[in-house]
């Protein structure tokens, strides 16, 4: 296997800058940075921004059908045994596999929302859904002012929605 994109990644790719006019625009943040992060080793020479992340699920159409409905992402693209999932410049890769064990080696996937109104409007339609079980009410994160909650999606994926009060 070769060091560049699959066919498959490249034309997610050429998707996502095709319907970037459809989608919502990423919000702008400002950032504070220390003297670390501006030193080589540290931040400085980062690679970049997070582009998708991939999650094995056991029963693919139920987790499409969760992150289009509770979470607003769009389907972007359908292949075999893959299912791209974006939402601005948020990307999720579903990869089928019958024998994913949940949790086994990702923790949980943190998705950020731009407002607590948001948070509470995210947290109604995540809380109604079959098969979620959330583990607590909006909360502070830390000593705030972030708030966040966290939960199981149906296929048993664990997942974080912020909002960052500002921070970022």
């Amino acid at each position: 296997m070769g060091c560049g994109p699959s066919k498959h990644e490249a034309t997610a790719w050429e998707n996502i800058k095709k319907s970037q006019s459809k989608l919502e625009q990423p919000r702008k943040r400002s950032l504070s940075w220390t003297s670390q992060s501006k030193s080589k080793g540290a931040y400085g020479n980062a690679v970049g921004n997070f582009h998708r992340i991939a999650i094995k699920v056991r029963d693919p159409p139920a987790t499409i059908k969760f992150f289009t409905e509770a979470l607003g992402y769009q389907i972007m693209l359908v292949s075999a045994g893959e299912t791209v999932l974006v939402n601005g410049y948020s990307v999720v890769t579903l990869w089928k596999d019958e024998k994913a064990k949940t949790g086994s080696r990702l923790t949980h996937l943190a998705l950020d929302v731009s407002s607590k109104d948001q948070l509470k409007e995210v947290y109604k339609r995540v809380r109604s859904y079959p098969g979620v079980t959330t583990e607590s009410k909006p909360k502070l994160l830390m000593e705030g002012p972030s708030r966040h909650f966290v939960f199981t999606e149906p296929c048993g994926n664990r997942l974080e929605i912020v909002y960052w009060g500002g921070l970022l």
